[in-house]
C-alpha cells in the first residue's frame, strides 16, 4: 500500500467555509481563540463541549495541547498553528469525528502510534516545518489510510512513500 505526500507552496483549499456552514446550519460552535495569548487551561467548556465542532487556538504560545481538547467529542476541525507544541497525546484518538488538523509552524516531529485510528481525518496541514524526509515518511505512515498531509519542503515535488 502506498500513501502520497503532496508538496504545496500555498494550499488555499482549507478555508473555513465548511466550518462556517456547519455553524450556520446550527450543527455546532466555531470557537476562535487565535492570537489571544490566553491561558487555555482556565477555560471550562464542559457545559457546551458537545457543541464545539471547530476550535482555533493558534498563535497562543502553547507548549502542549490543552487536556480539555481531547474531550471535545464532536470536534471536526482543530487549528494549532504557530504554537510551541512538540507532541500530540495518544488521547487524540478520542476525537473520532476529527476531519482536519492544522499543525503549521509547530515543533511536532512525529504522530502518536495510534493516530491511524482517526478514521474521519482527511487532512493534516503542516506547512512551514523542518521535517527531514524520514520524519515526513514516518508521519505519513502513521496516518489513516484515506488522509493526506500537506507539507512544504525544499525539495518541491510530489513523492510517494511505501508504508508497512
Amino acid at each position: 500500500m502506498k500513501k502520497y505526500v503532496f508538496i504545496a507552496s500555498l494550499f488555499l483549499m482549507f478555508s473555513c467555509n465548511s466550518e462556517k456552514l456547519l455553524v450556520e446550519k446550527g450543527y455546532g460552535l466555531l470557537l476562535d481563540f487565535s492570537k489571544e495569548k490566553i491561558n487555555m487551561s482556565k477555560f471550562d467548556f464542559e457545559n457546551r463541549s458537545n457543541e464545539i465542532v471547530s476550535l482555533n487556538i493558534s498563535n497562543n504560545n502553547l507548549t502542549e495541547i490543552p487536556v480539555f481538547v481531547y474531550e471535545l467529542e464532536n470536534l471536526r476541525f482543530l487549528w494549532l498553528e504557530n504554537n510551541k507544541i512538540s507532541n500530540i497525546s495518544s488521547d487524540i484518538v478520542k476525537l473520532k469525528k476529527l476531519e482536519k488538523i492544522g499543525l503549521d509552524n509547530t515543533e511536532i516531529k512525529e504522530l502518536p502510534s495510534n493516530f491511524h485510528e482517526l478514521k474521519n481525518l482527511e487532512y493534516i496541514i503542516y506547512l512551514d516545518n523542518s521535517l527531514t524526509n524520514s520524519q515526513a515518511e514516518s508521519m505519513l505512515c502513521s496516518m489513516p489510510e484515506k488522509s493526506a498531509i500537506y507539507l512544504i519542503k525544499e525539495e518541491a515535488s510530489k513523492s510517494t512513500y511505501p508504508c508497512n
